[in-house]
């Protein structure tokens, strides 16, 4: 029995490290046996972090606040997209923009103090960017040419970073090690430091100050026949003999938090698990920002961080606004047909 546990529990170990992803260099599904980056040192080629040369010829904000724009927010290399939609989602108002802007200082070293409002504020110093970090971090399409993203980017991932727990510094370094031949709990860059946050809103904490509410759709919390994803509760079982009720009661609650957090500039946010969303064009295991809701047509505004999928209406098998730009409308029975949670910031 003794052996079947160990090799079960190392499988388990195994599985976690492989699904504990950085950055793109570390999926496995994307590089296969390449994950392995220890074996560039076999052949020669140098780590991520060896060009520490940093790129002097950039602006924090080329158009001051106008410069913040949610919709061009864009995900890099990084696996971050829960931190940058709850960004994005923050980003939506002008207060947010605001805060963002004041939030960021150059100083005269050519270093950059990030203060996370908190409270209580948190200021995080990182060095000036590289130009790997430039290359991999997110970005401000079109242009490109303003680096606070990257830079706030940076400091959050270095804030991770020096926040782990014991098991977490334990587990990290058992993966670098394994993986980079790197036995340390620090990430090859600052920025990929961001991705620790994969499962957690703490970025709205210390964005906002303020929790987010994890609130299950009708294709979590009771699904298709009344069975949700793991566990059964008296809402599942009330919906054996009365779905329709059940529903309208899910969706009720959604729309009195919607509307509260939007009024309030609050941070809100979308995930997605349900196998339904990959067919219409929607990631799964993804993040997606909530930019509006409109309570008199019950229409959220849904933003991909990512800015590669788009809604695909399963009555036309073509993406609904005609323009592939990751920003699309749900209604609120589809938007609990396709995500698994939204999550709305207090006020």
């Amino acid at each position: 029995m003794a052996p079947f546990l160990i090799a079960g529990a190392l499988v388990y170990f195994a599985v976690h490290l492989l699904m504990d992803v950085e950055y793109a260099g570390q999926d496995v599904t994307v590089r296969g046996p390449r994950v392995f980056s220890w074996a560039r040192g076999l052949v020669g080629k140098p780590a991520l972090s060896a060009d520490q040369q940093p790129v002097r010829a950039v602006r924090l904000f080329a158009q001051g606040t106008d410069s913040i724009d949610p919709r061009t927010i864009t995900q890099g290399a990084v696996y971050d997209c829960r931190f940058l939609a709850e960004l994005s989602s923050f980003a939506r108002t002008p207060k947010g923009r605001e805060c963002i802007k004041q939030m960021i200082r150059q100083n005269a070293d050519g270093t950059y103090t990030v203060t996370f409002p908190g409270p209580p504020p948190i200021p995080i110093t990182v060095t000036p960017l590289t130009a790997m970090e430039l290359k991999l971090y997110g970005k401000t399409p079109p242009n490109n040419n303003d680096i606070w993203l990257p830079v706030l980017e940076k400091a959050y991932g270095e804030y991770r970073i020096t926040h782990q727990d014991a098991l977490e510094h334990v587990f990290r370094t058992l993966k670098h090690g394994i993986f980079e031949w790197r036995w340390t709990s620090r990430p090859e860059l600052p920025g990929f430091g961001a991705s620790y946050g994969a499962k957690d809103d703490l970025a709205a904490v210390l964005l906002s100050g303020h929790n987010l509410r994890r609130v299950p759709t009708v294709g979590v919390e009771i699904g298709e026949f009344g069975l949700a994803k793991g566990y059964v509760n008296t809402r599942q079982m009330r919906s054996w003999l009365n779905r329709d009720a059940v529903v309208a009661e899910i969706i009720g609650e959604q729309e009195r938090l919607l509307k509260q957090a939007h009024d309030s500039d609050a941070i809100i946010t979308a995930t997605t698990e349900v196998a339904a969303s990959e067919a219409q064009g929607l990631f799964s295991n993804h993040a997606y920002a909530i930019l509006d809701y409109d309570p008199e047509k019950r229409e959220l505004l849904i933003r991909d961080v990512m800015s590669k999928c788009d809604f695909v209406d399963p009555a036309t098998g073509k993406v609904r606004d005609g323009r592939a730009d990751g920003v699309f409308v749900l209604n609120l029975a589809e938007f609990n047909k396709y995500f698994s949670h939204v999550n709305v910031g207090e006020p």
